[in-house]
């Protein structure tokens, strides 16, 4: 049982003592569904590893389990949430920050879209077990029924910083704090990170599929504009939220420790349930590995985050989100270059992009990031805004 001080301040005994058990029943569903999600998330870190080296041999592999259970138990506890929060309004005990739906239900909204993101991620499971049984093994994250998968992903990300934001403001003047942050604001903390692997996982076609877009002069790669969006989005909206000019620099950290312990275990665990069940790989002798140059190069990541702490209260304008989309973009550009030279050797990937070509994108790439990131600013300040008046 997560302790009470954690959960929920500023309620009196009596009249308004069942009204705050369901505010703390909506605190332990929010906890709950983070960390179920994270369960999740890395079953999605992993499945990529198993798909890309060993294939898909069947629907209940190991990475599916994983990420199948976390997504179902998050989408159960939400669904408990928002039936419990019903219950107390029809009895007279409102929880604070309830929105009606359908004539029925009475809960908090954020429990509402992350239930609906929920649903749309395991609805995209069926739909996409039957998109391979008819075409076979994808080559690409972009298929459709992944992309829905994914998109359902973001609406949950979106609806839990909901639920976390409501709590977190009302926990913030008497919650107990780690290095300044409360329970809540670490959870958005680690939402936010997953919302940058998230923009990492749609943009994955870019080191491999479509590393270049255009040719010429006007030729830039899209995986650093896409991690310049979504990388920004995720940074300013933690900023404009949180009201503390370090807190995005707090989710790129927490983001580059749940990717180093994800790129370091699912290899080793791929590799241990091939030998274990006998399996063998796609392509005889290319076995999963941590690429300790990908790890690192993650590590250009930083300068940017970096920047919009020193930007602080105007990290949500224009030219600083252009100035920090360009510096993610920067590091993202590094970042591909450096997987060129490891591509995978799969059928449908891509030949590595040259040196003349990586140079003549350079600059396209930049000036596409600093566009995005600058779009990305304005968003995340004004959801960051929102967030932080729930």
């Amino acid at each position: 049982m997560i302790p009470a001080a954690f959960l929920t301040t500023g309620y009196e005994a009596g009249a308004e003592r069942r009204a705050a058990q369901a505010f703390e029943v909506r605190a332990i569903a929010a906890v709950s569904s983070v960390l179920a999600l994270q369960l999740a998330a890395f079953g999605l870190a992993w499945d990529i590893v198993w798909h890309t080296y060993v294939g898909r041999d069947r629907f209940l592999t190991v990475p599916h389990v994983l990420l199948y259970f976390g997504i179902g138990l998050a989408g159960i506890v939400m669904l408990a949430a928002v039936l419990y929060e019903t219950v107390h309004f029809h009895a007279g005990a409102p929880t604070p920050g309830t929105t009606q739906f359908l004539g029925v239900f009475h809960a908090s909204r954020g429990l509402y879209v992350t239930g609906f993101g929920l649903l749309a991620t395991a609805l995209a499971a069926p739909l996409d077990n039957y998109w391979h049984e008819l075409y076979g093994i994808d080559v690409t994250i972009w298929a459709p029924f992944h992309v829905m998968g994914l998109s359902g992903s973001a609406i949950t990300v979106v609806g839990l910083l909901y639920v976390l934001a409501a709590l977190a403001n009302v926990a913030r003047p008497r919650a107990r704090t780690v290095l300044g942050y409360n329970l809540y604001e670490w959870l958005a903390f680690l939402v936010l990170a997953g919302g940058c692997a998230l923009t990492y996982v749609l943009s994955e076609p870019g080191m491999r599929q479509v590393p270049r877009v255009g040719s010429g002069l006007l030729g830039f790669l899209p995986t650093p504009v896409i991690c310049a969006f979504g990388m920004t989005l995720c940074v300013v909206t933690a900023i404009a939220f949180i009201g503390r000019a370090e807190a995005g620099a707090v989710v790129i950290g927490v983001y580059l420790v749940r990717q180093a312990v994800f790129n370091v275990l699912a290899p080793a665990l791929t590799r241990q349930s091939v030998a274990a069940h006998a399996i063998g790989y796609r392509i005889s002798g290319f076995e999963p590995h941590v690429d300790g140059l990908v790890v690192v190069i993650t590590l250009t990541l930083i300068p940017a985050a970096l920047f919009f702490a020193v930007a602080r209260e105007r990290a949500a304008s224009l030219w600083a989100g252009a100035i920090g989309g360009a510096l993610f973009g920067l590091g993202t550009y590094l970042w591909v270059a450096a997987a060129q030279g490891q591509q995978v050797p799969l059928p449908g990937v891509a030949a590595p992009l040259d040196a003349v070509a990586l140079r003549t994108a350079f600059l396209p790439t930049l000036a596409l990031a600093a566009a995005a990131g600058a779009l990305a600013a304005y968003l995340g300040g004004g959801f960051g805004r929102l967030l932080k008046a729930e």
